[in-house]
């Protein structure tokens, strides 16, 4: 059985250019959240379902990296449809 506790790792990037992330191993077919705070306090929410091996990957748009700074990211399992 998998990991019912999430981890999020992330792609070191610079600022305007896309990253992803991705979650441990999770149970196969779950949909997660990720919910990615940026430096301006702006939150984007992003969904993700994952795969057949438990793993689920989403990218985050360069749009989004464009200012420099800390950006924080959470994910959680979910109910709602993964987009």
């Amino acid at each position: 059985m998998a990991s019912s506790h999430i981890e999020v790792y992330a792609q070191d990037t610079i600022a305007g250019y896309e990253t992803t992330f991705r979650t441990n191993k999770l149970d196969p077919f779950e949909k997660v959240s990720f919910d990615v705070t940026k430096p301006s306090g702006t939150v984007i929410h992003l969904q993700a379902t994952t795969d057949d091996n438990g793993f689920a990957e989403v990218k985050l748009n360069s749009f989004h990296t464009a200012r420099a700074g800390n950006y924080k990211v959470q994910a959680l399992l979910t109910d709602s449809p993964a987009i």
